[in-house]
């Protein structure tokens, strides 16, 4: 039975570990809340123990009921019990039944069950003021805004934080200010530049329209087109990348591109947020949106992408052509999600709508910034999948100029590894001596400062469990 004894002159239970008293019944509970270090099988085993020693025709209080049944608290002080711990000389007592305790709250809780006990600062009440006098020399003057005379003091206090707060939201900031120099520095904000690019403008606006809510972002009526063609252009982005990765998805291929799906399904959904983003910021007015540079090549191929979206069929369309068109949409799709990187930047870098994009997205909820422990897997997931959409669309253009060299058109073309060779050194690698920055470019010296903040900053746990990530930190 160890580690209990008997206390037979009280007939309890006493753990000779942590010398206290323990009801028969309470073995269990007493041994798992304070003696968890103990195996579980010699836990069980005391139980057992105890189960037989102690039954009910031994005479030892079972639990609370018969303890309350039975137990008589002296009368007189007597001496200490060598077995329990203590004594201790802070016990409160109730003259009235002889209950002691050693915490306010539990003797509270015992007056107030055991005898009706109120505590009288809980429900005492405060007397109203009296009405504000007149102001000299102006009797009809009245009572200030919102009092009315009776008014109880909760329904003024009410009014008082009702008011405050309604104040706070007028003052808050409605539009992004760039506030260098004037707060603590951001290396991280100066360095990407998202605040210069989008000063002036609403964050709540912006936050929309790089929404995943396909009703989210656009103008007021009656500026509002359907959603229905960010829909089936989300649905083109989606089958594009999914087909991207498959043409990825073998080792004799130039790019390795297996991922979780999981990691698929989050790089997927930034791009939708691009997509979408391009498709509302066309719509708004010019003074309502950041500022960018589409190059001609960008825009034939966001109109082309359009027209074979609005060209889709219904679902009732019979299987094979409602599939041409998709395939058509998709190579559109392709097409304008390439055009994006292939942007050459001599002058300011958000001149690309994908860069704008991306500071866009580095807008909280709340309309703060995102830190660089949070936003820099953001630059990941473009570059892998850009890295995917360009072997994609060489793979495609090696397919097609062999068909024109089997059907004689021209003598074909340099092969896969060729073809995506020029479109890495044009726009998917670090600038070189012979070309301007790219978007890409700029996306890996961002990633490669967030990177260094990450790493290098003290960070503070968080001990929140996550669904992806057993332990999350944050930047301070």
């Amino acid at each position: 039975m160890d580690p209990f004894c008997i206390l037979v002159s009280y007939d309890v239970l006493v753990c000779t570990i942590c010398r206290h008293a323990c009801l028969a019944q309470e073995v269990t509970t007493h041994l798992c809340v304070k003696h968890r270090d103990q195996p579980p099988a010699r836990r069980a085993e005391t139980v057992r123990a105890v189960q037989s020693a102690a039954s009910p025709t031994a005479g030892l209080y079972q639990n609370q009921a018969d303890l309350a049944a039975r137990f008589r608290l002296p009368s007189q002080p007597g001496p200490a019990i060598p077995e329990l711990d203590g004594p201790f000389l802070d016990g409160l007592g109730y003259k009235a039944c002889l209950y002691i305790a050693r915490q306010v709250r539990c003797i509270q809780e015992h007056c107030r069950t055991a005898h009706g006990w109120r505590n009288p600062f809980v429900t005492r009440v405060l007397p109203p003021p009296p009405p504000p006098p007149p102001q000299q020399g102006s009797p009809a003057v009245p009572a200030p805004a919102g009092y009315e005379d009776g008014d109880s003091l909760d329904a003024r206090l009410l009014s008082l934080v009702r008011q405050t707060a309604s104040q706070l939201r007028r003052q808050a900031t409605t539009v992004i200010e760039d506030r260098d120099g004037k707060l603590e520095p951001n290396p991280w904000l100066r360095r990407v530049g998202w605040a210069v690019h989008l000063a002036g403008l609403d964050p709540r606006q912006l936050y929309g329209m790089a929404s995943l809510l396909v009703t989210d972002g656009w103008p007021k009526p009656p500026l509002l087109p359907p959603p229905t063609t960010q829909a089936l252009a989300w649905e083109s982005v989606s089958r594009t990348i999914q087909a991207a990765q498959s043409s990825c998805s073998y080792e004799e291929k130039p790019f390795d591109g297996r991922l979780e799906p999981r990691t698929i399904d989050r790089y997927t959904n930034l791009w939708k947020r691009v997509v979408g983003y391009i498709f509302r910021l066309r719509r708004w007015p010019d003074a309502a949106r950041p500022p960018y540079k589409a190059t001609p090549g960008q825009g034939h191929a966001f109109a082309s992408f359009r027209s074979a979206l609005r060209r889709l069929p219904s679902a009732a369309t019979p299987l094979a052509p409602r599939d041409r068109q998709l395939q058509l949409a998709d190579r559109a799709c392709l097409d304008f999600l390439v055009s994006l990187l292939d942007h050459p930047l001599p002058g300011p870098s958000y001149d690309s709508v994908l860069l704008s994009a991306l500071a866009v997205i580095g807008i909280r909820e709340d309309g703060g910034w995102a830190t660089p422990d949070s936003y820099t897997g953001h630059y990941s997931a473009v570059i892998k999948v850009a890295r995917m959409l360009v072997v994609r669309q060489a793979q495609l253009e090696v397919e097609e100029a062999d068909k024109d060299q089997e059907d004689g058109g021209n003598d074909g073309g340099a092969g896969l590894f060729g073809a995506v060779r020029v479109k890495v050194r044009r726009f998917l690698t670090t600038v070189h001596e012979d070309s301007y920055p790219t978007p890409v470019d700029w996306i890996f010296e961002s990633r490669s400062y967030g990177l260094r903040v990450q790493y290098s900053t003290a960070m503070t746990a968080c001990d929140e469990p996550r669904s992806d990530y057993p332990l999350k930190g944050f930047t301070e």
